[in-house]
């Protein structure tokens, strides 16, 4: 079999090796997080489907030959590592396509091994993913269940404002003579929460140049002892999205412009 073991326990760090470079992810608590080529949340979505792909993983045929250079496998195309908290490793090496069918050569534990072949979209997917295929899409990554409270932050005002879980409505504490329509806040709640971050801009951009030096608003979910903060700058040239600051992230992202204008001036 060419499943991961379950006997191999939880895989504390992933490594995916190809023409683009290595990603890394690394596990922290309950989360993964992107270590190279760049520090950033990962997808906890992804790194889920992932372990059961791992876990189902299972070649359509098994060829008789161990020689990998015809398959491409001397040296791999790209190879899948995962070390768990014990320092045990377990990789599986990626060749070519084959000329006929969806299919990649691949081999699990190195030279000499039998040479396995797997369904292509599972392997690009799962073992030679993008990047940002990797990257959270959420912006303020908040626990299941409702926000507490919420603040919003634009030049010159500030909002802060409580939800009344039996009324299901929100209530403002500053300014206190607000009147807020829950509909219109939860629906810029639900954006933040989603998972509706879009793309990324070049590394190494300005961010006076997206508008996040100076951000348009500012607003900061609450719950419980957590809180998410998360910065909005200008719109996009195309008008479909906006680019913030993520809560907790480094990089900037580009943010669904569904419900723009509740969430620079709403």
């Amino acid at each position: 079999p060419v499943a991961l073991d379950p006997a191999f326990g939880v895989v504390a760090r992933y490594e995916f090796t190809g023409a683009g470079g290595t990603l890394v992810a690394e596990r922290r608590g309950e989360e993964f997080w992107i270590v190279r080529p760049i520090e950033d949340r990962a997808d906890p979505m992804f790194f889920a489907e992932l372990e059961r792909h791992l876990q189902k993983l299972a070649p359509s045929r098994t060829l008789p030959d161990t020689a990998g250079g015809p398959f491409g496998l001397d040296p791999p195309r790209a190879e899948a590592r995962m070390t768990n908290a014990e320092g045990e490793t377990w990789a599986l090496q990626i060749g070519d396509e084959t000329p006929i069918g969806a299919q990649v050569y691949a081999r699990a534990g190195g030279p000499g091994r039998p040479i396995l072949l797997l369904d292509g979209f599972g392997v690009r997917r799962f073992l030679q993913p993008e990047l940002n295929t990797l990257r959270d899409p959420v912006a303020a990554a908040l626990r299941a269940g409702p926000a507490d409270s919420l603040t919003v932050l634009v030049p010159g005002r500030e909002l802060w404002a409580r939800r009344e879980p039996t009324a299901e409505r929100w209530i403002a504490r500053e300014p206190p003579d607000l009147e807020l329509d829950a509909a219109r806040v939860n629906q810029v709640v639900r954006l933040l929460r989603g998972p509706n971050l879009s793309g990324y801009p070049p590394w190494g951009v300005d961010p006076a140049q997206l508008g996040l030096a100076s951000p348009r608003a500012v607003w900061v979910l609450h719950q419980a002892a957590r809180h998410e903060t998360v910065r909005v700058g200008r719109a996009t040239s195309n008008l479909k999205g906006v680019f913030v600051f993520p809560s907790g992230r480094a990089y900037p992202a580009v943010l669904s412009s569904d419900h723009f204008r509740l969430l620079v001036d709403g």
